[in-house]
């Protein structure tokens, strides 16, 4: 079977193609780059580190963490960075840890909203089965 209008995907010629190798390199220079300004960070609280990296930027004009799983996963990395560097007693660390804990926090309601939402528990008062 052939559609003959069938719209055709536009490739854009302005837009190089990357080797996933070169791809993989800016990922660990981004979070270097993350990490360090972190660091300078000390003292500020929680939300400031959380609105920092809510909204570091990708290098093309957006989030870099946008989702709350890819925030939890960065925070996680900067946890463990601080605990490799010997950072655990550090102010910087229990505030990181206070991110983690709201991220967390927020991704366990979500799953828990998903799951009632498209599981919910059928009971006597069911909006199904009230009859009127």
């Amino acid at each position: 079977m052939r559609i003959e209008n069938a719209a055709q995907p536009q490739v854009r010629m302005n837009e190089a193609v990357q080797s996933l190798e070169s791809r993989m390199a800016q990922a660990p220079a981004q979070f270097d780059s993350l990490y360090q300004q972190l660091l300078g960070m000390a003292g500020q609280g929680a939300q400031a580190l959380y609105q920092f990296i809510h909204g570091w930027p990708d290098g093309q004009g957006g989030p870099a963490y946008r989702t709350v799983a890819a925030q939890l996963a960065v925070v996680l990395q900067v946890l463990q960075q601080l605990k490799a560097d010997g950072l655990e007693e550090d102010l910087l660390y229990q505030e990181v840890r206070g991110v983690y804990t709201r991220l967390f926090g927020v991704d366990l309601q979500m799953k828990a909203f998903l799951q009632e939402a498209m599981n919910p528990q059928r009971d006597e008062d069911s909006r199904e089965e009230v009859e009127w």
